[in-house]
């Protein structure tokens, strides 16, 4: 397979590159490194067919490497069979310390580059060019969603996003991904990866130079129009975050954690005995469930609830450091490595600081432009009910005789507060859309209230952030369609609560359900309403900790983690034309 060896003059590259600055002048260790990483996939039985190092061309110096890659053939995984390709790794040296790689089907640098060298960051790429001047054709963003069962992205297009595009809620989400057309010129860039990839033919060395070149000049510049994106939420660096704010709680994606782990079939293991054993689904199960607890972080980085867990505070990152996720492992291509290492790598973690301005997501920090003003909106969608103040459970004793809720329930109390509705349906258990609906065929309202009690009052985030979850994992099935609502009322809201008496159809008759959804969906009053009733939260004791937050007095972590958690429920919420309500104490 060896072909002939090939010239630097030879190589035809995509203008895609990752563009890279250092703190120290760029030497022959530096360009080692990051080839020697590029090549970590290569196939050792065929020499590479070129070889560059350094080499002086015009102002700058390129050092190049061509070579045949391994990876194992994706159709046939654990029969060592493999595909080779043909990989490049070419670095640009622009300046002394500024630097761009092109790359293609070699090893992932990123690791390496983050640990060691500046990769371009947000604000350097926006400056590459002027809103005025340019047509945003794409956009694609992260929501700063503490929910993980939440919206995590959404994505735009049009010939100009510029007037066409609500800036809606834009302050808490993160551009990722831009599509920007200046003149005849047309770029995507990626504003979180340093990348930016110029769509126009294959192009000699040369040319990839006077590329490189031109935009670390204009990532210089300072005097560019950013109207458009200004409004979107900033990144900013840990080391300016951590000036006027600490971290003080942490919380852990487990759904994108857990669906990650399933959708590519990876196996957790622990040792014993100096051997590696796989842990069983139910023990992953168990495990996983408590990472779903919002942690607070002490003034010395100690996780509050954990034994000897820490947030470790590194210079440009945050990791979690515990001994639990260390003693499980995954397995790599070479070798294994701590389940903790893993959820690092991927940022499937949120730490929230004791100003709300300021979130840590995907191993970046950034600040919410809304901020503190989005406290007066979150507590206007508290609803104090002061029947809350006496639940003592969420649904009370069931058995085989009762026809009714206990009273002194969660699910009684909302209930009651739904009772001149025209329906209410309980949709506990099976497959539930919420833990009620009800109809209000007067107004013209769907509501789904989802249902949590705690037997001590508190204002935890983690009280709330299961609940929340599976609200906004529902908010679609609130746009539901005859046909869907009918098999509903067919197969479950006309027989009885499980284990008892209680009619599913509290209130209302199922035999007359449907023909009064058929109508109300083609009613152009329509709206709905998704509601949190959570009879352990407190509307005084929330505004009380709350209005700190809007003075920029400290609080306590689950209070910021509180604040992004309602926060995040009412954005989904508003995503989906949907308002949103959390019932709660007075």
């Amino acid at each position: 397979m060896n072909a002939n060896p090939l010239r630097l003059e030879d190589l035809r590259i995509t203008l895609n590159g990752t563009f890279v600055r250092s703190t120290k002048d760029i030497g022959d260790r530096d360009v080692e490194k990051l080839i020697e990483s590029a090549r970590a996939n290569e196939d050792r039985e065929y020499n590479p067919l070129l070889e560059v190092r350094r080499k002086a061309v015009g102002a700058a110096k390129v050092s190049a490497i061509v070579f045949y890659s391994k990876r194992e053939a994706y159709f046939a995984p654990d029969h060592d069979l493999f595909d080779t390709i043909a990989s490049y790794l070419v670095i640009v040296e622009v300046g002394p310390r500024e630097f761009t790689l092109f790359k293609k089907s070699c090893a992932t640098i990123t690791p390496l580059l983050e640990k060691e060298y500046e990769i371009a960051e947000y604000e350097d790429l926006l400056n590459t060019f002027d809103d005025s001047r340019s047509q945003i054709q794409k956009l694609s963003t992260r929501e700063m969603n503490v929910s993980d069962k939440g919206l995590r992205a959404r994505s735009y297009e049009a010939p100009d996003l510029k007037g066409h595009m609500s800036p809606h809620a834009a302050g808490r989400s993160i551009p990722r991904f831009t599509q920007v057309r200046t003149k005849n010129e047309v770029r995507s860039i990626s504003l979180n990866t340093g990348r930016i990839n110029q769509l126009t033919d294959r192009v000699n060395v040369g040319k990839a130079i006077d590329w490189s070149s031109q935009i670390f000049t204009a990532m210089s510049r300072r005097r560019v129009n950013k109207s458009f994106f200004s409004s979107f939420a900033r990144r900013i660096s840990l080391e300016e975050v951590l000036k006027s704010a600490r971290p003080a709680s942490i919380l852990f994606e487990r759904f994108a954690i857990e669906e990650h782990l399933i959708e590519d079939e990876i196996d957790l293991w622990y040792t014993k005995n100096g051997r590696y054993h796989k842990l069983e689904p139910a023990s992953l199960k168990r495990f996983l469930n408590t990472l779903d607890v919002a942690f607070e972080i002490d003034n010395h980085q100690n996780l509050i609830g954990t034994r000897s867990g820490k947030l470790r505070i590194n210079k440009k990152t945050l990791s979690p450091n515990s001994a639990a996720l260390s003693r499980l492992k995954v397995k790599g291509p070479k070798d294994y490595i701590t389940f903790q290492s893993w959820i690092t790598d991927h940022g499937y973690f949120v730490v929230s600081f004791d100003r709300p301005d300021y979130l840590y997501i995907k191993k970046s920090c950034f600040e919410n432009r809304a901020g503190r003003a989005e406290v007066d909106a979150i507590l206007t969608c508290l609803e104090p009910k002061k029947s809350f103040s006496t639940a003592t459970s969420e649904k009370g004793d069931v058995s085989a005789i009762s026809t009714e809720f206990d009273p002194s329930s969660l699910f009684a109390k909302v209930e009651y507060i739904h009772r001149k509705d025209s329906y209410v349906f309980c949709d506990d258990f099976g497959t539930e859309w919420a833990d009620h609906i009800t109809i209000d065929l007067s107004a013209a309202r769907v509501t789904f209230v989802h249902s949590k009690h705690a037997k001590k009052s508190s204002n935890s985030a983690s009280a709330l952030h299961e609940v929340i979850g599976q609200a906004i994992k529902n908010l679609g099935n609130m746009h539901f369609t005859a046909t869907t609502f009918s098999a509903k009322v067919n197969q479950k809201f006309n027989k009885k609560y499980k284990g008892s008496q209680i009619d599913r159809t509290r209130i209302g008759n199922y035999r007359e359900a449907n023909s009064d959804v058929k109508a109300l969906l083609a009613d152009p009053r329509l709206h709905r309403k998704c509601v949190v009733a959570c009879s352990s939260l407190s509307k005084s004791d929330v505004t009380a900790e709350f209005e700190k937050l809007k003075r920029g007095l400290p609080v306590k972590g689950h209070v910021t983690q509180l604040f992004w958690i309602i926060s995040s429920f009412i954005h989904s919420c508003q995503g989906n034309t949907c308002y949103p309500a959390v019932y709660c104490k007075p």
